[in-house]
């Protein structure tokens, strides 16, 4: 089986944008992962439903909202 990765992105933040698009379809919000980097260069990858949300799973692009 393959799993076929896609990337959307990098964005750069601001700290006053917290809503991120991306273009493609997704089955359930596990399929995403969000990571982050910091000015330093040190990626941390985020955990859904408590660093952030996935919006409109199953549609063929969204959004995911930083909650934190």
């Amino acid at each position: 089986m393959t799993v076929e990765t896609i990337q959307s992105g990098p964005y750069v933040g601001t700290g006053a944008v917290s809503n991120y698009d991306y273009d493609f379809q997704v089955q359930s919000k596990n399929d995403l992962s969000v990571v982050v980097t910091s000015t330093t260069g040190v990626e941390s990858t985020l955990i859904v439903d408590a660093d952030y949300t996935v919006n409109d799973v199953g549609d063929d692009d969204g959004t995911i909202t930083l909650t934190s």
